[in-house]
C-alpha cells in the first residue's frame, strides 16, 4: 500500500468521522429545540389560558349579576 493511498484513506476516514459527528450534533440540537419548543408551547398555553380566564370570566360574572 502506498503512503499516499494511506493518507487519502485517512483523510476520507477523518472527513467521514467529522460528517458523522456533524449529523449527530445536528440531530441532538433538533431534539433539544423540539423539547424547548414543547416546553415553551406548554408555558405559553398555560399563560394564555390564565389570561383568557381573566378576560372572559369577568364579563360573564358581571352580566349574570346584572340580570339578577
Amino acid at each position: 500500500m502506498h503512503p499516499t493511498m494511506f493518507r487519502i484513506q485517512l483523510k476520507i476516514a477523518l472527513n467521514a468521522g467529522q460528517f458523522v459527528m456533524l449529523i449527530c450534533v445536528t440531530i441532538y440540537y433538533f431534539k433539544l429545540i423540539h423539547v424547548i419548543n414543547k416546553i415553551l408551547h406548554f408555558v405559553l398555553q398555560c399563560n394564555q389560558d390564565e389570561i383568557m380566564d381573566d378576560d372572559y370570566l369577568q364579563p360573564i360574572y358581571s352580566d349574570s349579576s346584572d340580570e339578577d
